[in-house]
């Protein structure tokens, strides 16, 4: 049986994309690996749901109640993360602090902006002295600083 040659076939070949594929950058263990187990996730759950109780018993039905009932959830989870593994994952620290300018934005407009103004200026401190003084402190330290100023800004209501 005789099978053609393919050499002699004068169209070449397909180039490759503009676009190729590539795996993404490992960041680091899955977050699954990271989330406490046992009677530490019984504990982190137990203060998460504590802090959150008292955030609206606090502050009551209000837009800074709905930013301690993100906030402190998160840090707790972060925080027994951070004694675990000495790591602070982006995939907490991100969507709690877009959850939290978000919850800001449309509680207290007005207020919006200096706390956005003053979580980058935190988050870009961190950055800077990490990235001078290598190994001092790492990018989660700067991400969670932004996230944590961001919340914590001066308001303008006089409240504290």
């Amino acid at each position: 049986m005789n099978v053609p040659d393919d050499s002699s076939d004068p169209s070449p070949p397909p180039s490759p994309s503009p676009f190729p594929r590539r795996p993404l950058p490992s960041s680091g263990p899955p977050l699954r690996e990271l989330l406490p187990t046992g009677g530490a996730a019984v504990l982190v759950v137990a203060l998460s749901l504590t802090a959150v109780v008292a955030s609206f018993v606090h502050f009551g039905l209000h837009g800074q109640a709905l930013v301690g009932a993100v906030f402190c959830p998160a840090l707790i989870v972060l925080a027994a993360i951070d004694l675990k593994h000495r790591l602070l994952p982006n995939t907490i620290l991100l969507p709690a602090s877009v959850a939290i300018g978000l919850i800001v934005a449309a509680t207290s407009p007005g207020d919006f902006l200096p706390h956005f103004l003053a979580g980058l200026a935190l988050g870009g401190f961190f950055f800077a002295f990490a990235a001078i003084f290598p190994g001092s402190i790492g990018m989660g330290d700067a991400n969670s600083a932004s996230c944590s100023e961001s919340r914590s800004a001066p308001r303008r209501s006089g409240r504290s």
